[in-house]
């Protein structure tokens, strides 16, 4: 049976707060450990007294229940769980509803153009669920042919996580996936589960693996490691951008050669 929105957000909340209070440490709130204690993380009495709630209030938290913690109350929860700028943003996230995922029936024009426009420079526009809506020649030639619709090569978590080719593909590839699913996550809070979420927990133990750890990350400015059809290695400092004027329902990622591509060389 599946879950209405908003039991799924306060559950989501909850095993947010476990994972986090499992990973911390007492010395991350001043606290002296010279007796054993009953788990390796914090205590829920010690997050919520740092946090300035009652532990009934806050196991109720953890526990997925109907209540509404106020602004006041999740800044609590951020100091006392030493949380990151984005496991703070995935926290608020989780507290407010969010809209349904809108999916394109064809992308604006405007931004097939800019895709196309962006040659020589590898490119491809994506929706908000990570489809892949237009890619230009450079891009194709890099990653191979993408096939919008196709439950692996139109999607870019199902490329990272089910295709063997990206695999190959990308030097680091366990590093750029984890990291592309903690984005997901983070970009994803607030809205039910889909159908590409419950395939790829089918379908991919590492996305199970990276899923159940809650892990999240703001979308990256960094350098991937290709490996290209000659054999070298190339290195490109990846962008991905928001147009403004569409509600953050389209992306547009940018592979810009790096100077370092003609020095590396596969070994």
């Amino acid at each position: 049976m599946s879950l209405g929105n908003d039991e799924e957000r306060r559950q989501a909340l909850g095993q947010f707060l476990r994972t986090l209070r499992d990973r911390r440490k007492p010395q991350d709130l001043g606290i002296a450990t010279t007796r054993r204690r009953r788990a390796p993380g914090l205590l829920r009495e010690e997050v919520a007294s740092e946090a300035g709630l009652s532990v009934t209030w806050y196991t109720w938290l953890e526990q997925g229940r109907p209540i509404n913690p106020s602004r006041q109350a999740l800044n609590g929860l951020v100091r006392a769980l030493c949380m990151s700028e984005a496991e703070r943003a995935h926290l608020f996230g989780l507290m407010e509803p969010a809209p349904g995922l809108v999916v394109p029936a064809d992308a604006p024009v405007p931004l097939l153009a800019l895709v196309q426009a962006l040659s020589p420079v590898p490119a491809y526009l994506i929706d908000e669920q990570w489809n892949v809506l237009a890619a230009n020649p450079q891009a194709e030639a890099l990653f191979g042919p993408f096939a919008p619709g196709d439950a692996i090569t139109g999607n870019i978590l199902s490329r990272l996580l089910l295709d063997p080719g990206w695999h190959d593909l990308f030097v680091d590839h366990q590093e750029v996936t984890i990291a592309a699913v903690e984005q997901f996550r983070l970009m994803r809070a607030g809205r039910p589960s889909d159908d590409l979420v419950h395939r790829l927990l089918e379908q991919s133990a590492l996305f199970r693996s990276v899923w159940a750890d809650h892990g999240v990350r703001e979308p990256l400015s960094w350098r991937k490691r290709l490996r290209l059809a000659d054999g070298r290695i190339g290195v490109f400092d990846y962008h991905s951008l928001l147009p403004q004027g569409y509600d953050g329902r389209y992306g547009i990622s940018i592979y810009l050669p790096s100077p370092d591509s003609d020095l590396v060389h596969r070994p």
